[in-house]
């Protein structure tokens, strides 16, 4: 049986968007260990089970976002990973597998790049790279 996603409590969503654009605004002024802490902090306020709402992908895409230009890889690839594990997960989401392209591509790390990126583009039938950075598309193409 598939599970369904809930909506949430939105109090608890306002709170999660707070902490996650201070984290970006700390981001963007360099603070970088601050900006990771907020933002995780933030989304140590979804309830368990953290994929199981209805603005989950939208927050894990600003974490991992964060993460990742925080220089903080391996949170965003654990987090990720639980995403892709989670019983919420269905195999025509894409965005879970072009992050983690994006991360491994950071990292320079781009054999595991190129293979996230192909899953993506397979799944999504190319529209993962719309209005993303040309690099990510010439790199599943190689």
């Amino acid at each position: 049986m598939e599970k369904v996603v809930e909506t949430l409590d939105p109090a608890i969503d306002q709170r999660v968007m707070e902490e996650l654009s201070r984290a970006l605004a700390q981001l963007e002024a360099g603070d970088k260990s601050g900006a990771v802490a907020t933002a995780l902090n933030g989304w140590s306020q979804i309830p368990a089970p953290v994929f199981g709402w209805d603005v989950s992908l939208m927050h894990v895409d600003t974490l991992v976002y964060i993460l990742r230009n925080a220089g903080e890889f391996q949170p965003a690839i654990r987090i990720l990973n639980e995403q892709l594990s989670s019983a919420f997960y269905r195999d025509y989401q894409y965005h879970p597998y072009f992050l983690l392209g994006t991360v491994y591509f950071a990292m320079g790390e781009l054999q595991t790049a190129r293979e996230n990126f192909k899953i993506a583009n397979r799944i999504s039938r190319g529209r993962c790279f719309i209005d993303e950075d040309p690099a990510y598309k010439a790199l599943a193409k190689t």
